[in-house]
């Protein structure tokens, strides 16, 4: 069966941003054992909570101006040295403002000031990962989807050298682990620069484009913050009201449904790109409907894999003392599908270059998370923080669906939706019953196998096979 031209340069782009993140994301999920063998629960909660505070800033000292430039990049190849010179000048002036407070924080007799070196590592974590990750769209704004992947490939190797140097025959604990990360974050970046010519595209900004990238990235603020307050706000409240070692274990958790949702990510970053280019055609709608519904069976999926894999993977990846953390993965698992879901909407607004509905949607689910968070952390602990995550990835999902529908109206298989979550809910429900025996072994497998055959309805055989069978292809 002959696929259309969009199809294959969706599945073509897939196969580059694979070739990028799973490269790079299965060496860091590897390293995983590694990581929890040579540091303590605490040391691994204190580098947990540091790495969040990153990702939560990051968005906000930028304006997200990174994603805005992927999106103008794409859409306005006229403007894009004054896209890119803008972002530029805007990501130094964060570096700057967060340079000071760093200092402010290290210096002044405040409760920060104890945490010493890990003031400085995390600036300079924040300050390597804004230009990583400015690079990183940049050249996917400009189609060097390639060079995006030997970045990220560049970010991954050199984290396995730095990490085995510094946490083994150097013994420096979470300080090693912390330059680590940095060291091979300059590593990605410095390639992407220097492969793409960055220099070449810098001229004197306008005025005019930066308030277009700010105006488009900064309610990407709010969506990116209701992101990190799906995973983390909860165990920020698990370690006020528990402990630092309880938050470890919860953080360790996460790792399992960070595997269905790096699949999930690199599907993102391609349909991304898609939407963009697509959107207007007569034939949209339909074409946004089979990615939406496809979308859906293949997180349940996944999901549903990642479940059966469940006592495996907490042999392969945790030592013993995180073994608690995988009573805590099948409630996470649940919002690994409305996070897709969710996504795959930000396409539309991403096409039509409104991200301010997003922002409300964001909004709104960060308003649960808070109030769930406040509710059910403090008597239920870790498994109050896991059932936070999932009611803000609902809130967000069901949010963005009913507003996006005033720009692109597609159709939504409701029976096919609600049958990938009832399956989930009792693949959930059985796993906590019967804990890890043959029966729920068994049951599980069968669970998959009729997740598959969702899939499979969903799309259609002779299609599915036509779209594998391009990933990768040379458009």
């Amino acid at each position: 069966m002959a696929l259309p031209r969009r199809y294959k340069d969706l599945f073509a782009n897939i196969g580059w941003i694979s070739l990028s993140k799973l490269s790079s994301d299965i060496l860091v999920f590897l390293l995983v054992p590694f990581y929890t063998r040579m540091l303590t629960t605490e040391e691994y909660g204190m580098y947990d909570m540091c790495h969040t505070f990153v990702v939560l800033m990051m968005p906000i000292l930028t304006s997200n101006v990174a994603e805005a430039l992927m999106r103008y990049a794409l859409a306005e190849r006229e403007n894009v040295k004054d896209s890119f010179s803008c972002a530029v000048v805007i990501s130094v002036a964060a570096v700057v403002v967060s340079g000071v407070v760093a200092a402010l924080l290290y210096v002044l007799p405040t409760p920060a000031r104890d945490l010493g070196w890990a003031i400085l590592l995390t600036w300079l974590m924040l300050t390597i990962d804004i230009f990583r990750k400015l690079f990183s769209q940049f050249t996917r704004g400009i189609d060097r989807l390639g060079l995006m992947a030997a970045g990220s490939i560049t970010n991954a190797a050199t984290l396995v050298v730095f990490s085995v140097v510094f946490l083994m025959p150097l013994h420096m604990g979470v300080n090693g682990y912390f330059l680590a990360q940095i060291l091979s974050s300059v590593c990605g970046a410095s390639l992407m620069c220097i492969g793409c010519k960055g220099w070449t595209y810098l001229q004197k900004p306008t005025l005019t484009q930066a308030k277009r990238l700010c105006g488009y990235g900064m309610p990407l603020c709010l969506n990116s913050l209701a992101w990190w307050a799906n995973s983390f706000l909860g165990r920020y409240f698990v370690t006020f009201f528990w402990s630092l070692s309880l938050e470890g274990i919860l953080a360790a958790a996460y790792k399992i449904p960070s595997i269905p949702k790096v699949l999930q990510n690199i599907f993102m970053q391609a349909w991304h790109i898609s939407a963009i280019k697509e959107f207007g055609s007569k034939d949209s709608p339909q074409f946004f409907s089979q990615v939406y519904n496809g979308l859906c069976a293949a997180s349940t999926l996944l999901t549903s894999g990642t479940i059966l894999l469940m006592p495996i993977l907490k042999v392969i990846m945790f030592s013993e003392s995180y073994y608690d953390a995988i009573n805590y993965v099948p409630i996470l698992m649940f919002g690994v599908v409305f996070n897709g879901l969710a996504s795959v909407i930000t396409g539309v607004y991403a096409a039509v270059g409104d991200s301010k509905p997003m922002a409300q949607a964001a909004f709104m689910s960060l308003g649960v998370t808070i109030v769930a968070s406040i509710v059910l952390v403090p008597p239920f602990g870790a498994y109050g923080a896991a059932v936070c995550s999932v009611l803000a990835s609902f809130t967000l999902w069901i949010s963005r669906l009913g507003h996006s529908r005033r720009y692109l109206k597609f159709e939504i298989k409701w029976r096919q939706n609600i049958a990938c979550l009832a399956l989930l809910s009792i693949q959930i429900a059985v796993q906590f019953a019967l804990g890890e025996c043959l029966v729920n072994t068994v049951f599980q497998f069968a669970a998959c196998v009729v997740a598959l055959a969702i899939l499979v309805k969903t799309i259609g055989a002779r299609r599915l096979r036509g779209l594998v069978s391009n990933i990768g292809r040379k458009k």
